[in-house]
């Protein structure tokens, strides 16, 4: 039979330190909205603050609900069930109060947990604080007996590849931009009180990379849009015999010419020239990638090594369709195309990045090119692969995320 506690004495509280993990179940105010629970862990970030108190750990996650619910009404479960040994489902009802990273209060919370033993703990992102009103156990019959194996390494893996590839703030850029609001439309964290360790600056050149059988021309009007940045077109097939061409040796002259220019530099790669910008990034170590349309990896393409490696070079009006009027077109190496539909893999990128596209290919080089590299995303309606590198309204896109609205200095 169930019993119902005045509070978690030491007893309970020895039971709750053993188990796991925990569960938290809430809902929002009215009747439309989505219920909610979400499994929490490790056990260490749960902490029994008093007899009739609790509060643990809120580690970042793809989604805000119980955050956005316990701001709303403050209504909160706190859930654990044994999963080894005698059976047994605690309950711990209460009402919740959210202190999120950044706001006052959060710091002197956070004194009060060992955080040294919470895995993934520089993910916090709030603490959540519960005023308990009823404490409860039941039987835990239909509670299944299972063995701990440990905890799974892919969260430590996310949080170093977000931190890699975003740098200090990355972590609060993802709570920025994926947990601001519920499922429901509710208010969860509040962009503007998340601490930020540095503020973004913007890069000191620009490298744009053209594609398949243009040439740096393509850019020719792009400078004025970037006025306090060094703004460079590289010409891909400078030096190099088309007909032999690789796309690493496009990747070359990507590195190359990334290192003749002031640092930290952006790499903005359109086309066939955005997978040479991808390629190049680890040895270029960039700012930021722009990818507008881009070749995609193998890791969203795929593989097939069935595709025949062929040199020589081929007429890209014959293969793309006819270039816009006035923009030159020459022969292009067959041999880097052939690579391109083997599949050519580059898992990650090792700085932030922007994926941009338009109505022609979005469906391919657009967000799944941006969720395999955590970039984030523009997507430009009406406009198609050609009119990514000639309209104006994607300079100016490119401009706002790289900071680059700015005079240029007369020092």
């Amino acid at each position: 039979m169930g019993k119902v506690f005045d509070e978690i004495d030491d007893k309970l509280a020895a039971w709750i330190k053993r188990q796991r993990m925990f569960f938290v179940g809430t809902a929002p105010s009215g009747g439309d909205g989505h219920v909610n629970v979400s499994p929490k862990g490790p056990i260490e970030s749960l902490r029994i603050l008093g007899p009739r108190r609790v509060g643990y750990v809120d580690l970042i996650g793809s989604g805000a609900e119980t955050a956005a619910h316990v701001c709303e009404n403050g209504r909160i479960v706190i859930m654990l069930c044994a999963f080894e040994g005698p059976p047994r489902i605690v309950r711990l009802h209460g009402r919740g109060d959210v202190v999120q990273i950044g706001e006052p209060g959060f710091t002197q919370l956070k004194a009060q947990f060992d955080l040294d033993s919470v895995q993934a703990a520089e993910a916090a992102r709030a603490i959540v604080v519960v005023e308990i009103d009823r404490v409860a156990d039941s039987c835990g019959y239909g509670v299944p007996l299972m063995h701990y194996e440990g905890e799974r390494p892919q969260q430590l893996a996310w949080i170093e590849s977000k931190l890699r590839r975003g740098g200090d703030d990355a972590l609060m850029d993802y709570v920025a931009d994926r947990n601001e609001i519920s499922i429901d439309g509710l208010p969860a964290f509040a962009p503007e009180t998340l601490p930020r360790r540095a503020e973004p600056s913007p890069p000191s050149s620009l490298l744009l990379v053209h594609g398949a059988g243009s040439g740096p021309w393509v850019y020719d009007e792009w400078p004025e849009a970037f006025p306090s940045l060094r703004v460079a077109a590289v010409d891909l097939q400078e030096g190099l015999e088309v007909g032999t061409a690789s796309m690493s040796d496009y990747a070359d002259r990507v590195v190359a010419a990334a290192r003749a220019l002031p640092r930290p530099v952006s790499l903005c790669g359109w086309s066939m020239g955005g997978l040479a910008v991808v390629q190049a990034a680890a040895r270029a170590r960039p700012h930021s990638v722009i990818l507008i349309e881009p070749s995609p990896p193998g890791e969203v393409q795929g593989f097939d090594a069935d595709v025949a490696m062929v040199a020589g070079t081929f007429d890209p009006e014959d293969v793309y369709g006819r270039f816009p009027a006035g923009v030159p077109a020459r022969p292009e190496s067959s041999l880097a195309r052939a690579e391109r539909k083997r599949g050519i893999s580059v898992p990650e990128l090792p700085c932030p990045s922007l994926v941009i596209y338009g109505d022609e290919f979005g469906d391919e080089r657009g967000t799944p090119i941006a969720s395999l590299y955590g970039s984030e995303e523009r997507d430009f309606p009406g406009l198609d692969h050609w009119d990514l590198v000639r309209n104006s309204r994607v300079r100016e896109a490119i401009a706002d995320y790289l900071g680059a609205f700015r005079p240029v200095s007369s020092a």
